[in-house]
């Protein structure tokens, strides 16, 4: 097996290559990665249900029953139960009683007059989920801590009739659980934008220090090109499966991303410092190294995703899922489509210095 890259080392690139464009393929055409509740805002309930539940007759369910804006479904059964996971921007009922809540929090102070009006409105709408009394004479600040109340109590309520009217539809039973989270689109695309610059500048700060390191352009490429196949890897595992993009998964990219570099660098490492043997030869040594290395991560990373399975950890579990499809994508950008640019490289400069 020594002789791995003596030849037709540069027939490897076409696996990556194909790859590229499947992953591609996921990640912006389909099924596409979607944002998560924590940064596109809105809500997340997740229902307990005893038996398998089909993801379509739910999704349709609840377009039919309820005014909810960019609801998606998804069903997952396992030998401990089955989860029915529900998520959508928001309802446009609730969302009504929040825009009228928010203007009369702007006027409170100098309009209360107006404040009471938009309080009113709140309180009367909200009599379709929740009761409770109220006065038009009441001071504005009274009328809007009751508003602020009635919106609180009905959002609440919205969610547990969206439970209950799934129990009855799919004769789910009494005895059913149900979380919920709920993320204001502010605070969601606030998540975004700070989740996107720290992958900016982690990617920018990458490429600075290896570039210091090795101070050649090509190899530097081919390293930053290999940690993002193991990040697009990743992100079209979370679009095939599902998976939406959220604040538990980016870390998890960029711990992909962390760990390819690492690899990248031994190879580079290796490749370019070492002087003993031929190239393909100390290409070959690193590649034992580092198979082995992402062999044992591999391991402990399957260990964890069972573990938290069977435990019903979710968040750890999707963090293992995808670090499995990272490091298995490593292992093809390490030693597929990074070795054989940089022997390619180091062919070229050595006919070149020949010359």
């Amino acid at each position: 097996m020594t002789g791995f890259y003596e030849k037709n080392y540069k027939l490897y690139l076409a696996v990556p290559l194909v790859l590229l464009f499947v992953f591609l393929g996921f990640v912006l055409v389909w099924p596409g990665v979607t944002q998560g509740v924590d940064l596109k805002g809105g809500s997340l309930l997740i229902i307990d249900a005893p038996k398998p539940v089909d993801q379509e007759q739910v999704t349709d369910f609840l377009s039919k029953e309820f005014d909810l804006v960019d609801v998606s479904v998804n069903t997952v059964s396992s030998p401990l139960g089955n989860k029915i996971r529900i998520q959508f921007v928001e309802s446009k009922s609730i969302a009504a009683l929040k825009s009228n809540l928010d203007k009369a929090a702007g006027l409170l102070k100098d309009n209360p007059q107006e404040s009471k009006q938009y309080s009113l409105q709140v309180l009367e709408s909200a009599k379709a989920f929740v009761s409770g009394t109220y006065s038009p004479s009441d001071k504005a600040d009274a009328l809007f801590s009751m508003a602020s109340d009635a919106y609180l109590k009905a959002n609440q309520s919205f969610n547990e009739t969206i439970k209950q009217k799934i129990i009855q539809n799919f004769n789910l039973g009494s005895n059913v659980a149900m979380q919920s989270e709920d993320i204001n689109p502010i605070l969601g695309q606030l998540f975004w934008q700070g989740a996107l610059w720290v992958a900016l500048l982690g990617i920018i700060f990458i490429i600075i220090v290896v570039f210091i390191f090795f101070r050649e352009v090509i190899p530097t490429l081919a390293i930053v090109f290999s940690a993002l196949f193991d990040a697009l890897a990743a992100l079209a595992a979370m679009a095939f499966f599902h998976i939406p993009l959220g604040l538990a998964t980016i870390p998890t990219i960029l711990l992909v991303i962390g760990y390819s570099i690492d690899t990248d660098i031994l190879l580079t490492t290796r490749v370019l410092k070492r002087k003993d043997g031929t190239a393909q030869e100390r290409a070959w040594d690193s590649l034992i190294t580092g198979v082995t290395m992402t062999s044992t991560a591999l391991v402990s990373v399957i260990v964890m995703a069972v573990l938290s399975y069977f435990a019903q950890i979710e968040v750890m579990f999707t963090i293992a899922f995808l670090l499995v499809f990272g490091l298995l994508a490593d292992l093809i950008g390490t030693w597929l489509m990074n070795a054989p640019m940089l022997l390619w490289y180091v062919e070229k400069k050595h006919k070149g210095a020949a010359q």
